[in-house]
């Protein structure tokens, strides 16, 4: 805010606890409606604000910046695209999420830290009971999923139901194992993510999985050496955006998509990858146009597609799809919007930054193998996660009040040494760290 808040705080609370009770379910049974839920908090956020103040939430001008230049770009490129004005309707729509995702970021800078603990708590009760239908489902083949989305269709399976909320589930894991571990119960941030590898292990959602396998690894990295997460974060996003199509093309060429230790819709993304960098490779600058894969779907494979498209709506890369509808302009301004969120989580206290850059990485894996990037439940489910963490993060003196180590040192959240948050940081909100660059 560019001014202190004197808006109810009691009822901003109501709406943040609500949407982080409803979030995870949500997620899980309707995960469409995940858009709506981000929509309506920030929508009544606002009014609340406005009533009080006679003005709207406004964002930290850097980060509202980005995501103008990226919407600004987007906009651009729908006039070389296949339709102009669809195009240009999904610019607006993004815009919608990303104003109410950056207002709510802004809002929760504002709370203090007893209705972060409060709204942790809301958030734990939603997480839990989203692990324990997750859990009922699975053991009972699915009765309540069957109920809501009536017969599956011959040869589908109502696991394949659950792949949303799989990529939902593994990404909110992180945030909710940031609360567990600033209240002390450290078993149980461990505990979590054991627990939610087994549920995805017997889902059939393999990017849920793998995203949720190497955000896991990326913690391990980020506790042992904040150097080396931090390195890691870099070159995993460089990786992602600059390396995917040399590694679609290498998959391609060592015949992954012919192989057999590869599930069938594995093989066929490695056909969707390779034949998008081939589009990729005759128009790198400015991109076939804003949301022109779902233009060209007359492509049809000859071999194990068993001639399915060979580009059926999207990508199914988020790397690939900015680059063949963006180009390379595109793909610069998401990596300096990447740059500046890593730069953000580098910041956070101990137990925030190590599970932030592990939601960073999961996301980052999801995104680069399964989903449309512009999707607006996609876009809506990443700003939800990331936004859990400042409406629930704590200041680290109230982490280290709350839940003192045996020695009587501050908590894992104020550790000194390399992996200690600098006292002048913790000072500085995210805004006006922002504001500064």
């Amino acid at each position: 805010m560019t001014a202190p808040m004197t808006a109810p705080k009691p009822r901003l609370l109501a709406i943040c606890c609500a949407f982080c009770l409803l979030l995870p379910p949500i997620s899980l049974l309707a995960p469409k409606a995940v858009v709506l839920l981000l929509l309506i908090t920030a929508a009544l956020a606002c009014l609340v604000v406005w009533r009080a103040e006679r003005r709207v939430p406004r964002p930290a001008r850097g980060a509202a910046m980005m995501f103008a230049a990226l919407l600004l770009v987007c906009a651009i490129a729908s006039l070389w695209g296949f339709a102009v004005i669809g195009s240009l309707f999904l610019t607006l729509r993004m815009g919608a999420i990303f104003a109410a995702g950056l207002v709510l970021f802004t809002i929760a800078q504002s709370f203090d830290d007893g209705m972060r603990e409060r709204i942790g708590h809301w958030l734990l009760a939603g997480i839990l009971a989203t692990l324990a239908i997750m859990t009922a489902e699975i053991a009972l083949d699915f009765p309540l999923f069957e109920f809501l989305k009536g017969p599956v269709p011959e040869g589908a399976s109502l696991g394949a139901l659950l792949n949303r909320g799989a990529t939902a589930l593994a990404m909110l894991t992180w945030p909710a194992a940031v609360l567990l571990w600033q209240r002390g119960l450290a078993w149980a941030a461990l505990a979590l993510p054991a627990l939610v590898a087994v549920i995805l292990g017997s889902l059939s959602s393999g990017a849920a999985l793998l995203g949720f396998v190497a955000g896991g690894l990326t913690a391990l990295v980020a506790l042992g050496n904040r150097k080396a997460s931090r390195a890691l974060v870099v070159a995993a996003t460089v990786a992602a955006f600059v390396g995917m199509p040399f590694a679609a093309k290498l998959m391609y060429g060592l015949g992954w998509h012919e192989s057999d230790w590869l599930a069938a819709s594995a093989r066929q993304r490695v056909e969707i990858w390779n034949y998008t960098t081939q589009l990729i490779e005759r128009k790198p600058w400015r991109g076939w146009g804003f949301d022109a894969s779902r233009a060209i779907t007359d492509a049809r494979a000859d071999s194990l597609a068993n001639e399915l498209q060979l580009l059926p709506l999207h990508p199914h890369s988020a790397p690939l799809q900015i680059l063949f509808e963006l180009g390379i302009p595109g793909v610069a301004i998401t990596l300096a919007l990447l740059w500046l969120l890593a730069r953000r989580i580098e910041v956070l206290p101990r137990p925030a930054r190590v599970c932030g850059q592990a939601l960073f990485i999961t996301t980052l894996t999801i995104a680069s193998t399964a989903y449309g990037v512009w999707q607006n439940y996609w876009l809506a489910m990443m700003f939800s996660a990331a936004l859990l963490i400042p409406l629930t993060l704590r200041s680290p003196a109230a982490a280290a009040e709350k839940a003192p180590d045996r020695t009587g040192s501050s908590g894992p959240g104020t550790s000194g040494g390399r992996d200690g948050l600098d006292p002048r940081a913790a000072a500085v909100s995210p805004n006006d760290d922002l504001a500064k660059r």
